[in-house]
């Protein structure tokens, strides 16, 4: 790995066979973002696209959690003039195509992460920070372009940019970017949950999840050695699952997201859940072997010099330059796995797994025990008593005949925030100083709680509750608010 800086950006390149590569980052991604402004900078990055003449090789943008990408490859010259162009057209962004380019976006998966990974991400943050990556906010069509102007300027300079080649400098390789602020680094977003927890969720096949410091290397080995486990488990012996899924997504100083999510015969998925969960208390009250633990040493090197590219060690390293990470290049990665002792990596995943967080599909119901035999509770958002006193809204006594559902169902409106009751045992409430978002519907406000809580403010349901929506608009600040991408008029 060789560096050197070029227009005040840090370039890192290394030898590597093959068409010339370049990938240009920026420090900004979809956790940077408010839901009301989400999708503001993969506006910029297409817009920016968009800008450059027809190119008879392959580039692209795209954006994950923490950073924003642009990727290109072919001769030494086309690169050199694709990073120039994509340079300029960051600062001359056009606007006009504002609306065009969104259309376009439309058409495509923006998530970044798996939709089970995103109810996991959920589960454990509620509707703040990761727990939000499942929301689209008011959609590419409801981002403005003075949001759109404002991200370019908080985030596209040389100041929070980095390069990554996989050749050195071309001759005459320049970086026109402006001059910028360097954006504060993102603190860990804060866990809702404490302790293990299940829930069912809108997702095709189970998974699980638990937080840690990315930088324990018995962790990160566990991680591994738990992926090895499940392939025997799920796959080889039980002939449940085919592929297992899994990743660990940095989100902050010392903090990331260990996740897995195994595809699953159709009608075993509770049946993969519960295997899942075994092995976990396995590894997490019984000693590996130190043969396991050299074995998947030695994995994690082969995969290193068979499976991934030179040029994947410094998209590590810029990404770590660029969220203020220490970075650990990979011979002191694998010196530090080769020293973790089977009783470290044991009790560095009996404490992660104190963290679990667990998804099945909607309409099962699991029952798992804890290391210390306690049953894993479900996630629920129920922890109020009745609500407050306040002003009261009810459905019309009509519907409330007809409907049994409705019989017990009313809204609260309080000085601090609003609480709903939709059933005796069904109450939620959200602080208006807590609230993460305010989105304007066709019937009303969905309120949004830094937990898991949703107030809907649903005013043809309950007369009189446009007091309810005036009284959150009035309190919830601007930058939480943006209208909903299409009115929900059921």
């Amino acid at each position: 790995m060789q560096g050197e800086l070029i227009d005040g950006v840090p370039v890192l390149w290394t030898e590597e066979p093959g068409p010339f590569e370049a990938v240009l980052i920026f420090g900004g991604g979809i956790l940077d973002e408010p839901l009301a402004v989400r999708g503001a900078m993969r506006l910029v990055a297409h817009l920016a696209e968009s800008a450059l003449p027809r190119r008879n090789h392959p580039s692209r943008d795209w954006q994950d959690l923490e950073s924003t990408y642009f990727t290109a490859s072919g001769s030494p010259e086309q690169v050199t003039r694709y990073l120039d162009g994509i340079c300029r057209a960051l600062t001359r962004l056009p606007l006009h195509r504002l609306a065009h380019e969104a259309e376009v976006l439309g058409t495509t998966d923006l998530s970044p992460v798996s939709e089970v990974a995103q109810n996991l991400l959920w589960g454990r943050y509620g509707h703040s920070g990761p727990g939000s990556a499942n929301h689209e906010g008011p959609g590419l069509h409801g981002v403005s372009a003075e949001e759109v102007r404002s991200a370019a300027a908080r985030v596209f300079h040389r100041d929070n940019a980095a390069l990554v080649l996989t050749g050195p400098p071309p001759e005459g390789l320049r970086l026109p970017l402006p001059a910028g602020e360097r954006p504060a680094v993102r603190a860990a977003a804060p866990e809702v949950i404490t302790g293990a927890v299940w829930f069912p969720s809108d997702v095709p096949d189970p998974g699980m999840s638990w937080s840690g410091d990315p930088g324990d290397p018995a962790l990160l080995l566990s991680h591994y050695l738990f992926r090895e486990r499940l392939v025997q488990a799920l796959r080889h012996r039980n002939g449940l699952s085919h592929e297992i899924r899994d990743v660990h997504l940095p989100l902050g100083p010392g903090r990331a997201e260990f996740i897995f999510w195994p595809d699953s015969r159709e009608g075993h998925e509770q049946r993969v859940a519960e295997l899942m969960w075994q092995e976990a208390l396995r590894l997490a009250s019984e000693d590996p072997t130190e043969a396991e633990l050299a074995r998947e040493v030695t994995a994690y090197r082969e995969r290193a010099a068979t499976v991934e590219r030179p040029v994947d060690e410094l998209l590590e390293a810029a990404g770590c330059l660029l969220v203020d990470r220490d970075y650990q290049d990979l011979e002191a990665r694998l010196e530090s796995l080769a020293q973790v002792a089977p009783e470290q990596l044991r009790t560095a995943f009996a404490t992660a797994l104190k963290t679990a967080v667990v998804t099945v599909p909607n309409g099962l119901h699991l029952e798992l025990p804890q290391l210390d035999g306690r049953p894993v509770p479900q996630l629920t958002c129920n922890a109020y008593g009745d609500p407050a006193p306040g002003t009261v809204f009810r459905p019309k006594r009509t519907d409330r005949l007809r409907y049994r559902d409705l019989r017990g169902a009313q809204l609260v409106l309080t000085d601090d925030g609003i609480w709903h009751r939709a059933a005796l045992d069904d109450i939620h409430y959200v602080a208006f100083a807590e609230a993460s978002a305010l989105i304007e519907c066709g019937n009303g406000r969905l309120l949004l709680g830094g937990t898991h809580c949703v107030i809907d403010v649903d005013e043809n349901l309950y007369p009189g509750a446009a007091r309810a929506s005036a009284a959150a608009d009035a309190a919830v600040p601007p930058r939480l608010r943006f209208r909903a991408p299409g009115f929900r008029e059921e």
